[in-house]
């Protein structure tokens, strides 16, 4: 009888302990999922600051020569891969394209400016 009951006390442990490391995985997955969620919304929410300190900076070059075109980077935003590309088009607006990655493919934001507009 006593035999039984170490038997069956060693099998409710195991379960038990099975149970506990189940829970204890579910957990540390969660936390992982949650921590790379929270890092890609950090990298967009930088993305998006970026290129908006970009779309001002590139406006302020545009205010001091309104036939500027070319490409912008913002070299005091230390390792920033945002940049912008400021061409005219025939009617004489300005269009400004701002990447917010060194290889993106589509502009984070596209803008078409008439640069009369542009002085204060």
């Amino acid at each position: 009888m006593a035999r039984k009951r170490r038997g069956t006390a060693m099998l409710l442990a195991m379960l038990t302990a099975a149970v506990v490391a189940t829970a204890a995985i579910a957990v540390i997955r969660a936390v992982q999922r949650q921590s790379h969620a929270t890092q890609r919304f950090e990298q967009t929410v930088r993305g998006e600051h970026e290129v908006r300190g970009l779309l001002e900076m590139t406006i302020a070059i545009l205010r001091q020569n309104p036939a500027f075109s070319g490409e912008v980077r913002d070299k005091a935003a230390g390792s920033s891969e945002a940049y912008g590309i400021v061409s005219a088009a025939p009617n004489g607006d300005v269009f400004i394209d701002l990447y917010a990655f060194a290889n993106a493919k589509i502009p984070a934001k596209s803008i078409q400016l008439d640069p009369s507009l542009l002085k204060r």
